[in-house]
């Protein structure tokens, strides 16, 4: 029995590992991944038009109710909704520009239909990961209002 390094990097007889491939090529991939793509776009798309139209509907609702006294806080809510419904669109415009993108690389494979679907999905996780670090933000803002409200109330009253 040898001694060896414990910070050395391990060795593995690579002939002892099983390699476990399902034979997919990339265009394979590519081919089976653009439905999902497609179907999780067009949702998206069908969910923010519903949040449009709940906005168009709030703020009808909003003023037939209260008057013009309810402009303002009409005018508001109807806009935090299109916000929300902004939340969906965006996304999910992306993902068809995406599955698209791969249409046209299935149709005519090259270099550069494969590129303009892969720059396609690369902005799709680019937003995502810029959504998640703005919630992620938001949270910690939040939470810090949240302990300073807190320890304020504790103080004063």
């Amino acid at each position: 029995m040898s001694i060896s390094n414990p910070y050395e990097t391990p060795v593995v007889a690579t002939s002892k590992l099983k390699k476990k491939s399902d034979g997919l090529s990339p265009m394979m991939a590519l081919k089976k991944t653009r439905p999902w793509v497609l179907f999780l776009g067009i949702l998206g798309l069908l969910s923010s038009f519903s949040v449009f139209g709940t906005a168009l509907f709030f703020y009808i609702g909003a003023l037939s109710a209260g008057g013009m006294d309810a402009l303002l806080p009409a005018t508001i809510g109807a806009g935090g909704v299109i916000l929300v419904g902004m939340l969906y669109f965006i996304p999910a415009l992306i993902l068809v520009r995406y599955g698209l993108a791969i249409g046209e690389y299935l149709a005519t494979p090259s270099r550069e239909t494969l590129f303009k679907a892969l720059n396609a999905q690369m902005s799709f996780w680019r937003l995502i990961g810029i959504v998640t670090a703005i919630v992620i933000g938001l949270y910690l803002i939040i939470i810090a209002l949240a302990l300073s409200l807190g320890l304020l109330a504790a103080f004063t009253g």
